[in-house]
């Protein structure tokens, strides 16, 4: 029995012998574990913090990047805009017809007015009558490179014109209403506008430059040459006579005539 208890007490000894140099043995391992992953898990680190400093780099240009093209396109927005501005540079308000068309008798009588940009007369009320109804508005129109329009230049940010006559379908336009004359300055200057040296040379110049593109195109000219839009009229309407910055002259209904407009 003795024997058996101090063989068992060996055994006791032996496996608790054994569990200490097993919680020693994990206890050394774990311990060397974490010494050899810390330079591992730094190394992570460090290049976890690289990735994110040249993400954020990245994100910094794309930024950038984003905050140009925004600058362009509203630039874009601009010139696009500049492009189309229309003005409103005379009204034609049609009083009246008389006769008839299959009699060949129709006569229509208008009154034609040059505006400002604000809408206000800068010109006489003319009032004529042709015969028909088709009526022409002839006029000289010079029109710049789109680059300066959408610059805004403050000579040749957009078409300029000078109306020569006004004329039916069966008249002859050398029979027409004359409104500026040829060599003189528009009317819109005449009213108080001021006018550079260098309009002053387009109009004494036009037709040369409307037969140099050479030269033209060293003034910064697009197109230079005659137009006459022309509409048909109808009793009652009212129309305006509109030129796009980038472009020539239209004419557009605008409405019927009320009666402070035909008086």
């Amino acid at each position: 029995m003795f024997r058996f208890l101090q063989g068992l007490a060996n055994l006791v000894g032996s496996l608790l012998t054994l569990l200490v140099v097993a919680l020693l043995g994990y206890g050394a391992w774990t311990l060397y574990q974490r010494y050899a992953e810390g330079p591992l898990l730094r190394e992570q680190v460090n290049k976890l913090a690289q990735q994110l400093e040249e993400k954020t780099r990245e994100l910094e240009d794309l930024r950038q990047e984003n905050l140009k093209l925004t600058r362009e396109l509203e630039k874009l927005r601009l010139a696009n805009r500049l492009l189309k501005v229309d003005n409103r540079v005379a009204i034609i308000d049609v009083l009246g017809q008389k006769g008839s068309a299959e009699e060949d008798t129709l006569e229509t009588t208008f009154a034609f007015q040059e505006v400002d940009s604000d809408g206000r007369p800068i010109s006489p009320r003319y009032q004529w009558s042709i015969k028909g109804d088709i009526l022409y508005v002839d006029a000289w129109v010079a029109k710049f490179q789109d680059e300066f329009v959408e610059l805004g230049d403050a000579v040749r940010g957009g078409s300029i014109y000078l109306f020569r006559r006004l004329f039916g379908e069966h008249q002859e336009p050398a029979q027409g209403f004359k409104l500026d004359p040829e060599g003189d300055l528009p009317t819109v200057y005449r009213s108080g506008k001021e006018i550079s040296d260098f309009e002053k040379e387009i109009w004494a110049n036009f037709w040369k430059l409307a037969n140099d593109p050479k030269l033209a195109a060293e003034k910064g000219l697009r197109a230079i040459h005659g137009e006459a839009p022309y509409v048909k009229l109808i009793p009652g309407k009212r129309y305006r006579v509109q030129l796009r910055a980038s472009d020539g002259l239209s004419i557009v209904p605008e409405g019927e005539i009320i009666p402070a407009r035909a008086g």
